[in-house]
């Protein structure tokens, strides 16, 4: 079997065991306790939860268990693909990867839990029109391609899991009025003089910033941006938990937050999927899905294979990047 076959085989393999998960429950548990104990698991999550967020958690799922409601968890994340990367606008096998690891993690509480889960991807779209300079039609690309493969994974998650992708517009109501709150929330933030980056700080920073033609930067640019930005997520992260019910909060790793839960991209990477590339890495006779940082994708080399599943119609889904075990690398 060629290389090519073993990957589409790998990864239409690990598409139908997303819903086969274990339904039983410890003999010591209560179903509130249960949803916890696999919320929780430390193969999805990549960073400890404080004591805050614990009970936040068990007040959602207590919240949701009596009235048999669907547990509700919303993934919080960039709206755009990082313009660096060639596959920019639209998503590719990063987030396909990623969102088959979520499915995986939340179909253990559907297995358990009748009413199952709602599964929100909230994309922070209008925001990086300000902070990165993404245009409208950039980061309405990155959802409609994301709109895709939800609807693809769906085909492969349990009845009682539903994805659905929302906007800054659904969550505010107009653009108008998520103007008017940023503006409010920016007020209120410390000020520029008063924020200190590190250098892991600075380095996303100007990963992620793409200067407009000719403009010339201030010397405080970068403490500038991070006062809209940081301002934006707090005020996001604020409303969802005061004006929506019960709602658990979750994140690829983002050092020093603590609204939600911090996940992993895949078992193998804590990458943000919307600024890196998805490829599958070598493991024994095997693969197992990765997502790979500009960084990585600088330092790491691959095999490029021409690729072809049935319902994966995106421009980034006609090639697939084979990389080496860690501890190896192509010749």
């Amino acid at each position: 079997m060629s290389d090519k076959q073993k990957g589409q085989q790998f990864i239409l393999a690990e598409l139908e065991k997303i819903s086969k998960k274990d339904n039983i429950l410890s003999s010591s548990s209560n179903i509130e306790d249960e949803i916890f104990k696999r919320l929780m698991s430390r193969k999805f999550r990549k960073y400890a939860a404080n004591d805050e967020l614990k009970k936040r958690i068990k007040e959602s799922i207590a919240y949701r268990v009596v009235r048999r409601l669907p547990i509700s968890v919303t993934f919080m994340q960039g709206g755009f693909k990082l313009w660096r990367l060639e596959e920019s606008p639209e998503v590719d096998w990063a987030e396909l990867f990623s969102f088959m690891f979520y499915s995986e993690w939340l179909s253990g509480v559907c297995a358990i839990y009748e009413p199952g889960v709602v599964l929100e991807v909230y994309v922070m779209d209008f925001i990086m029109e300000v902070i990165s300079n993404y245009t409208r039609e950039e980061t309405l690309a990155y959802q409609d391609s994301f709109r895709a493969i939800i609807k693809y994974i769906a085909n492969y998650v349990p009845d009682n899991l539903k994805m659905q992708l929302t906007t800054t517009t659904d969550r505010y109501g107009s653009e108008e009025a998520f103007w008017k709150e940023l503006d409010v929330a920016v007020s209120k933030f410390k000020k520029v003089e008063d924020i200190t980056l590190s250098p892991e700080e600075i380095t996303t920073l100007e990963l992620n910033y793409r200067p407009k033609k000719g403009e010339i930067l201030g010397p405080k640019w970068r403490e500038e941006n991070t006062r809209v930005h940081h301002a934006y997520v707090q005020m996001d992260s604020d409303k969802a938990w005061k004006e929506r019910i019960a709602e658990i909060i979750a994140i690829p790793y983002h050092k020093g937050w603590t609204y939600g839960l911090h996940m992993g991209a895949t078992k193998d990477s804590i990458a943000k999927y919307w600024i890196g590339v998805g490829a599958l890495r070598e493991r024994g006779d095997s693969f197992i899905t990765t997502v790979l940082s500009p960084s990585q994708l600088a330092n790491t080399p691959a095999i490029i294979q021409d690729i072809n599943i049935e319902g994966l119609n995106g421009k980034n889904f006609k090639r697939l990047r084979l990389v080496k075990s860690r501890d190896n690398c192509f010749v």
